[in-house]
Parts: C-alpha cells; sequence; structure tokens
C-alpha cells in the first residue's frame, strides 16, 4: 500500500519526493519503509533515533507533535538538524509537508511529501495531504482489524481444538442434549461412562440407559430445569449391559444462541461410583457396629429364649437395615429346620420355614450351613446354583439380592442358623461377613449362658 501511494504521489501529484516513515515507541526510532523520488535517501537516515537532534528531519516533528509539519523552505528551517539539511541540499528541495499517519488512537507513522517549490504547501494542499493522510489512516485501521480478526479466528481456532482434545480425552463425560432431550454429541467418556460403544446410536436415548429406579426422576429433574432456563445438578445410576452400576453426579449448563435463547444443554457427568461406594461402605459398618453393640446389650439383659431372638431380629433389621432376619433351628431328630422367629420388610414364603435339611430340592444357604457347621454367603442369590431352583424363583420373585447364613452352636452343638437377607446384591463385604459371624457367637453364647441359668 505505501509503496502505491507514494508512487501515484510522486507520478500523478509532480512531486519530488514522497516517503513513510514507521514509529517504534519501543525503541524510539523511526524506520522508512518506502520513499519514492528523485532524492536519494542516505542509509544513515533510514532508521533513525527520535531523541537524536542530528537527526531530526520533519517526519521526526510530526512524532514529536503529533500534528501536521509544514517547512516553506526546509533547506534553511532551523527545526531540521543541519546534517539532513546537507544532505538534501543537492537534491532540489523547496518545502516540504508531512502528515501524522494513525492507526486507531495510536500515532504509527508519518507521510512526507516534498516540493521543489518554495512555498508550495498552500492550505488547501494542505488539506489536500492531510486527506491523503487520513485515507492512509483508514486504511491501517482496516488493515488491523483485518490481523486483529485472523488473529482471534486463529485463536479460536486453536481454543477449540484445545477445548475439542480435552473433551475428548477427558475422564469427565460431557453430553450435549437439545431443548428436547436429544443426545447431540457425546464424548468418549459418556459412553465409557454409560456403557456404550462409541458408535452405538443408543446415546440418542439416554435416559433409557439410567436405572430404571432413577429414570422418571431424573426426566422430570431435567425438564424442570429446561423451563427454569437455568443449571441444575442431578445424582443418578446407570446400568451396563453386564449389570454393573455407575453412579454418576451430573451437572447441567445452558448454551444460549445469539439471541440469547436456550438452543442446548451441555452436561458435565462425573463417575462418582467409587466414592459413592465407599459412603455407602461406610454407612453399613457404621449400622453394622451400631447393630453389635444393641445386641451385646440384649444377651446381657434378656432372660429368656424367645425375647433373645425376637430382640437380636428387631436389632438387625431396625438398626442393621436387612429386609429380613430369622432364626432357624434344626431338628435333627427329623432332618428339619424350622423358622422360629423372624422380622422384616421382605415376606417369605411358608416353605422357608421349614425344609429338609437333606433334600436337594428344597437346599438353601441354612440346609448347607447346618450340613457343613459353616457361614454361608450369596452374594448373588437368585444366580447361586448352590441353591435349588425353585427356592432361587421365590427369591428373585420376593426381591432377594443377597444372603448369609451364620451357624448357631449351644453346649458345643450345631443348633441351627441365623439368617440376614438383603435386597441388594452384594451387600456381604468381608467386614460384615465378620461381623454377621461374631453377633451369631455372641447369640450362640447368650443360649448357652440361659441353659447354665436354668
Amino acid at each position: 500500500m505505501f509503496e502505491e501511494v507514494c508512487r501515484a504521489i510522486v507520478d500523478t501529484g509532480q512531486f519530488e519526493q514522497a516517503t513513510v516513515n514507521t514509529m517504534d515507541w519501543t525503541t524510539r526510532t523511526t524506520h522508512l519503509v518506502h520513499t519514492q523520488g528523485a532524492i536519494t535517501i542516505p542509509e544513515a537516515f533510514r532508521v533513525r533515533s527520535l531523541d537524536d537532534p542530528d537527526a531530526q528531519s520533519i517526519s521526526s516533528i510530526v512524532f514529536l507533535s503529533g500534528t501536521t509539519v509544514v517547512v516553506d523552505g526546509l533547506l534553511s528551517d532551523e527545526r531540521i538538524s543541519p546534517r539532513i539539511r546537507n544532505a538534501l541540499r543537492d537534491g532540489g528541495v523547496g518545502a516540504a509537508a508531512a502528515v501524522p499517519l494513525r492507526c486507531g488512537d495510536r500515532l504509527a507513522g508519518s507521510l512526507s511529501i516534498v516540493s521543489s517549490e518554495k512555498g508550495f504547501f498552500a492550505d488547501e494542499v494542505v488539506r489536500l495531504v492531510e486527506r491523503i493522510g487520513n485515507d492512509i489512516s483508514s486504511a491501517l485501521d482496516n488493515i488491523e482489524r483485518n490481523r486483529q480478526k485472523e488473529l482471534t479466528e486463529a485463536a479460536l481456532a486453536r481454543s477449540e481444538k484445545q477445548y475439542s482434545t480435552l473433551v475428548e480425552r477427558s475422564a469427565v463425560g460431557v453430553l450435549q442434549i437439545d431443548k428436547d432431550g436429544n443426545a447431540t454429541y457425546a464424548n468418549p467418556a459418556m459412553y465409557r461412562i454409560a456403557g456404550l460403544k462409541g458408535d452405538d446410536s443408543s446415546m440418542l436415548h439416554w435416559v433409557e440407559r439410567e436405572h430404571p429406579d432413577d429414570q422418571a426422576i431424573t426426566q422430570r429433574y431435567w425438564r424442570e430445569t429446561i423451563l427454569a432456563q437455568g443449571s441444575g445438578m442431578a445424582t443418578y445410576r446407570y446400568v451396563h449391559d453386564d449389570g454393573k452400576i455407575v453412579w454418576v453426579q451430573a451437572q447441567a449448563e445452558p448454551i444460549k444462541d445469539d439471541d440469547g435463547e436456550i438452543s442446548q444443554f451441555v452436561i458435565m457427568v462425573t463417575d462418582i461410583t467409587a466414592e459413592t461406594e465407599l459412603r455407602a461402605r461406610s454407612e453399613k459398618l457404621s449400622r453394622m457396629y451400631a447393630c453389635l453393640s444393641r445386641v451385646n446389650s440384649i444377651i446381657v439383659q434378656v432372660e429368656e429364649e424367645s425375647a433373645l431372638f425376637d430382640q437380636v431380629c428387631d436389632a438387625l433389621v431396625n438398626v442393621g437395615h436387612f429386609d429380613h432376619v430369622s432364626f432357624l433351628l434344626a431338628d435333627w431328630e427329623r432332618r428339619k429346620v424350622r423358622g422360629m422367629h423372624w422380622t422384616g420388610p421382605m415376606v417369605m414364603p411358608p416353605w422357608f420355614l421349614e425344609r429338609n435339611i437333606d433334600d436337594p430340592e428344597e437346599r438353601s444357604l441354612s440346609s448347607i450351613t447346618l450340613q457343613s457347621g459353616e457361614p454361608q454367603i450369596a452374594n448373588d442369590y437368585v444366580n447361586d446354583a448352590r441353591v435349588a431352583a425353585f427356592a432361587r424363583a421365590t427369591a428373585e420373585s420376593t426381591g432377594v439380592g443377597s444372603a448369609m447364613t451364620a451357624p448357631l452352636w449351644r453346649n458345643g452343638n450345631l443348633c441351627g442358623t441365623l439368617a440376614v437377607i438383603s435386597g441388594e446384591k452384594g451387600f456381604f463385604i468381608d467386614e460384615i461377613y465378620a461381623l454377621i459371624i461374631e453377633i451369631a457367637r455372641d447369640v450362640s453364647f447368650a443360649l448357652d449362658n440361659l441353659d447354665r441359668v436354668e
């Protein structure tokens, strides 16, 4: 641009010289970027210090004042350093005018025009030169805006690429949904959390991957979030095809279009299974220790066998939060096991209360415990092949998740079992297993004490 402007001024305007200098305010040096005309500019003058008194030119005065400068007698004007005037003496220089070039609010350069005629720059000529300077300044503004736009777009592209890379590699699930609740994007972590393959179209129906007990709650929650046009958080579960449960905490944030209307939601989904299971484990153990303490109090105070069984059953259900607890005693003469005391919200069928110890068709965990004298655990009762098929079928319809039996001893003889049932699969972790055995031993100790009292 500078080259074309300088050439047009010299060729069309019949001027001796046209020069554009730019200013580096950091170093306070002027730089000649283009000159056109008959005057030869010495190399020493192409880069000059603004503060060097021996290098003061008409462009220096423009940079120092920020205004248009007119010199009617360039070779006699004492504002111009002698060194510069001597260099121009043989160039046929008469008068000169220089105007500032601005880029935004910044003084970026100067345009200097030289005429061989002294007094050439009358007011109307100066206004014309200033107009040229203003046009160049406008062009510089446009160039800078375009440059900044390109820089911004490049930075945005880099940012979007970085964001995309981070999202793709993130361990946090990212789910994008429209206002109707349909998924429009999911990152790889989201597929892993939901138990899906990366190309599985069922992510479009992401709510269906949730635990059946959570779907109605989360559907209502997301509708309320969308209707409220605000952010929100929810905790729910995903169920994998293999039955694995994944607990998640989801944070929804709205995305607005250029008109300020919500167009989509981004949901950040964090796998909190480990934390949830750890908290649940801690709560279970806390309840079990409280239950053990309660049982210890019972065996010290109780005076009758029936009261012992009833109160221990109540403690395990009310304090330990089990769904069913029963004491089953062995009738060794008839080779039967009979339920004597039981309680809990889970109701067991009549056959559960009296069964043949040795009949494979009636085999239960209590049968196995009475045959072996060892505790038994079924953390997936319905699919435990040790238990008779009809018992497993009944357990499935009743909602049994896991069960445990511990032997009861009386005067050194195996006399029955303590049966504890939970609706939760995998409930009997090692610590709970040990505490149930301890409770069974405490009950056995209490039975021995009752016999000695009698």
